[in-house]
């Protein structure tokens, strides 16, 4: 069915036809590598949440701080 328009098409529009559809299946690929990278940087930044997280949790219940001979 698609390639019935094409066949009757002249060479150069036929070119360009193809040309048209080559680009859109670069683009979809294109776009299927960034929803990937995408997913990655996501799920990259959940686990450095994480992580920094239970850091947190398991630092000092308290932060004070003192003058150098000792007093508060």
């Amino acid at each position: 069915m698609l390639d019935e328009p094409i066949k009757t098409a002249s060479e150069h529009d036929q070119r360009q036809i193809l040309d048209v559809i080559e680009t859109f299946l670069v683009s979809s690929v294109h776009q299927h590598e960034l929803a990937e990278l995408v997913q990655r940087f996501e799920s990259s930044a959940r686990e450095s949440e994480e992580r920094y997280r239970t850091l947190f949790d398991l630092g000092p219940i308290a932060v004070y701080s003192c003058e150098v001979y000792g007093s508060l």
